[in-house]
């Protein structure tokens, strides 16, 4: 008898949660995201010029560095969702940098030095499209520990490259509200 209540408990703490973020994706932008997160919301950032629904407030990180071409000032804006991270970054590329090079050379370095600079294993990546601008969107593992699983949304509009990251562990239904976010991303541009 004990263990068939050890069995249930075990099932129940598993299948509820599951069930809560399966029933949140299909919901509008008052859904709760997961468990012990608040309501999503929509966060506006008239500077970055995008918006995102997320159940968190995102921290903002910026700074700059000099190239040959000129200066990339880079903006970050980290939602932390507990299991796992979504990351909306937004960097002012050289406009010289974007007269010289086509769209998907500029897409393409950019997920090269993605993975580079993170040890990961590309999974997948496909060009699409944001809202008419030149995108790709690339799936891939990094080593842990603990690994994660990321996907990355690249867009370049104009001379800003926005990179959408989002990380969770591999074997977590938490994706599932990390999808629904990713999927919130909409462009702000005139």
């Amino acid at each position: 008898m004990m263990d068939a209540v050890a069995r249930l408990r075990r099932l129940l703490l598993v299948a509820l949660p599951a069930l809560f973020l399966c029933g949140a994706a299909a919901l509008p932008e008052s859904v709760p995201g997961a468990p012990d997160l608040p309501a999503w919301r929509v966060f506006d950032s008239p500077e970055g010029r995008f918006r995102v629904s997320a159940p968190v407030e995102p921290e903002l990180t910026t700074s700059s560095q000099s190239t040959f071409l000129g200066p990339i000032h880079q903006a970050r804006y980290s939602f932390d969702l507990g299991e796992g991270q979504v990351v909306v970054e937004h960097h002012d590329l050289p406009r010289l940098a974007t007269l010289l090079l086509p769209a998907g050379a500029i897409l393409g370095r950019a997920q090269s030095s993605l993975l580079e600079d993170v040890g990961g294993r590309l999974l997948e990546s496909r060009e699409v499209s944001q809202q008419g601008y030149p995108a790709r969107e690339v799936s891939y593992d990094v080593p842990g520990p603990p690994s994660v699983r990321e996907r990355t949304l690249l867009i370049l509009a104009g001379n800003r490259l926005y990179l959408v990251v989002a990380s969770w562990p591999p074997r977590n239904d938490f994706a599932l509200s990390i999808s629904q976010l990713l999927r919130s991303f909409e462009l702000r541009l005139p």
